[in-house]
């Protein structure tokens, strides 16, 4: 029989107690085991700003309460150790710190407790955030962290992914591939940097399954056969997986403390000593059990359901962002957070997104109107040039024109606003070309959309010749190790440089901070070039981890604003069944984005297609057959795709201009495929209203 449970905490801790029976004296003479307690943590601050924060001095407070009720830290590999090894013993009341995720706060301001209190904690880390995004700490904290011998390193995931919306999303083959890479990348990754021996693991979210763990095991992860030797009661866990077993270990979020009181000088002090005692109380149950604190007045995790707005229907699988992570709707459209927030933001593949405050208990609920945005390209000298920018901005007023795709770093290194960024790291230093600065960029941003625009913001990654400038050692270089140069004489940087991507998700955070609405990532792959040199072997595989792995760094550290996640590829990316030597895999991309936009331009199909020799003169069947193939070969709805469309003269056939027959068959071809909308590309931003679908 199941019991669900809403649990609010008072403590900012959510403990669960493992063991056969509870510590004590035991009056049928059986043999007594112990409790084991786990409290585990998320983020540590001197106040608590969010659901997962815990106040530095009230988790300072617990410690002397343990202290004071004669309870002892303990790793939790000696735990493990006692769970498979009859012979292994605790102490009489045995406490283990977990700390997930690998939030920078567990350096700054954990650290400096473990030194003076000389205790022991392990800590679950996702990779794909270390070093990488803002919040996170760096490799060289961590393995600070782990030699001074008090922190044991373990696995949790590689980018923390929702399991069951994966399964839903994926194929069974896929999924597995899937599971697979996330548990083998993130145990290599954690070993590779800081030496530690990784074999446990927490599950994100606490998802987990007979298949989960099948998998877990045959990637070396530690599989526990508790109290299997003869003669010994058996030791159960019952839980979150603290590392992966048939009998998984279950964890829940950490909780901050309340914020409203009766009696505010005790919240002030830290003073949760009556609440902790209760929390610890022993008491002899022969069962598994959970230790609870069911308090009035705290808050609770939040649930609600997103609608389509014009339908009123529920949208399954919407994007459901809180301060306490990222989930999804179910099939009813439903959701449940992981904890407490002040508002909920969804979004999903062609609507707009939302936001909605939380109102006490009250189930939210948030509308979205459906949206296919129809874009034209602004570059970083159209859009910092009045003429060209209103020019794009007037064609809403006749057409159906409804969004701008904006440069926020074009394809030499330039932007449109001064980047800090860019200033930091010494390229905007580094610029040859200059070009005249929006003074309030927000401001303009903030115009835009009050007429009604959606805008997306296009970050060239590898392609940035003033960064190579900056930085040599992470660039693109030749066999005899020279800087190499494409044919506009222009530098790329290496895509395994972990830098380069910490830096191009950092401008992908100026530009959800100023509003955009979508940031969409362009040459975000590797040169069609060979005989190149870079920081790993240039196979395949290696070439797709990199593209797919920016990509979901770049969804982990930009998933708190809420904005879409795009990525440009090559036309024939669409055909090829490898990556095209540049590591753009279709089939690997749905997962890290909400919209793939294939650059469908008749001119650059220069081999054409089978059965079309002349892309040019029938360009609606290049958008066509391309966006079908790339439809049926990643089993994705049209409403995940959005084509670039070509509004310039060829350059490969005939050389003719592209007219308003020529942009309306590409655009019939990629309505008809129910894409999210399309966008038209100029190099000089030029395009003229009578070539375009009226309003």
């Amino acid at each position: 029989m199941g019991v669900k449970l809403r649990l609010r905490w008072l403590m900012g801790v959510m403990l669960v107690c493992i063991g056969a029976l509870a510590w004590g004296a035991d009056s049928a003479g059986l043999r007594v085991e112990p409790r084991v307690t786990i409290l585990v943590y998320h983020r540590f601050s001197d106040s608590a700003d969010d659901s997962m924060t815990v106040r530095l001095i009230t988790f300072e407070s617990q410690l002397r309460v343990l202290r004071e009720h004669g309870y002892q830290i303990v790793p939790l590999r000696e735990v493990v150790n006692w769970l498979r090894d009859p012979k292994a013993t605790l102490p009489p009341k045995p406490v283990v710190i977990t700390v997930d995720d690998g939030h920078r706060s567990v350096y700054e301001k954990l650290l400096p407790v473990l030194l003076r209190e000389r205790f022991t904690v392990t800590l679950f880390i996702y990779p794909s955030a270390i070093s990488n995004a803002s919040y996170a700490m760096t490799w060289e904290q961590l393995r600070a962290l782990r030699q001074t011998g008090l922190v044991d390193i373990q696995s949790h995931t590689f980018w923390h992914p929702n399991f069951k919306v994966e399964r839903r999303q994926r194929t069974p083959a896929d999924f597995q591939q899937f599971v697979r890479m996330q548990l083998g990348k993130s145990r290599q990754r954690l070993e590779a940097q800081t030496g530690a021996q990784v074999d446990m693991l927490a599950w994100p979210f606490g998802i987990y399954d007979d298949e989960l763990i099948s998998l877990a095991t045959r990637r070396l992860y530690r599989r526990l056969d508790a109290g299997r030797a003869q003669g010994r009661p058996a030791r159960t866990a019952a839980g979150t997986a603290a590392f992966s077993d048939d009998r998984c270990l279950r964890r829940k979020s950490v909780r901050p403390p309340a914020r409203r009181t009766r009696d505010p000088a005790r919240a002030r002090n830290g003073d949760h000593t009556m609440t902790l005692t209760r929390l610890l109380k022993p008491r002899v149950i022969p069962a598994l059990f959970i230790v609870t604190a069911l308090l009035a007045g705290q808050a609770q995790a939040v649930s609600g359901v997103v609608l389509d707005a014009s339908t009123r229907t529920p949208l399954a699988d919407a994007i459901i962002t809180t301060s306490a992570g990222v989930t999804r709707t179910d099939e009813q459209g439903r959701f449940d957070t992981d904890g407490p927030s002040d508002s909920v933001a969804a979004r999903a593949p062609g609507y707009l997104r939302s936001e909605a405050k939380v109102s006490g208990e009250t189930p939210v609920t948030l509308a979205l109107t459906p949206f296919r945005p129809k874009a034209v390209y602004l570059s970083v000298f159209g859009v910092t040039s009045a003429a060209l920018r209103n020019g794009a901005v007037s064609l809403a007023d006749r057409t159906v024109i409804n969004a701008l795709v904006i440069d926020l770093k074009g394809d030499r290194g330039l932007t449109p606003y001064r980047s800090a960024a860019r200033e930091a790291i010494g390229a905007a230093a580094r610029t040859t070309t200059r070009v005249p600065h929006v003074h309030d960029f927000p401001g303009l941003v903030a115009r835009l959309h009050a007429q009604q625009l959606y805008l997306i913001a296009r970050i060239v990654v590898f392609k940035d010749d003033p960064l190579a400038d900056a930085h040599p050692q992470w660039s693109v270089h030749t066999a005899d190790g020279t800087p190499w140069r494409d044919g506009e004489n222009l530098q790329w940087m290496d895509p395994f440089s972990q830098e380069v991507w910490q830096h191009n998700i950092d401008v992908a955070e100026e530009a959800a901070r100023m509003g955009f609405d979508e940031v969409q990532f362009d040459y975000v792959r590797f040169p069609d070039k060979s005989g190149l040199r870079f920081a790993q072997a240039n196979t395949r595989v290696n070439r797709t981890e990199a593209i797919v792995g920016f990509l979901e760094a770049a969804r982990t550290r930009l998933a708190p604003y809420n904005v879409f996640i795009s990525a440009d590829i090559f036309g024939y990316v669409c055909w090829n069944l490898d990556d095209t030597a540049i590591g753009q895999q279709i089939e690997l991309l749905g997962a890290p984005l909400d919209y793939i936009s294939p650059m469908l331009y008749p001119s650059g199909f220069t081999w054409g297609l089978p059965g079309l020799t002349d892309p040019v003169d029938d360009p609606g069947q290049i958008v066509r057959r391309s966006l079908a193939e790339a439809m049926h070969r990643t089993r994705l709805p049209g409403v995940r795709f959005r084509p670039w469309l070509q509004a310039f003269r060829d350059y490969a056939f005939d050389h003719r201009p592209f007219d308003a027959t020529a942009i309306r068959a590409q655009i019939n071809a990629a309505d008809a495929a129910d894409s999210d909308g399309w966008m038209l590309w100029n190099p000089h931003n030029h395009y003229d209203a009578a070539d375009l679908p009226q309003r």
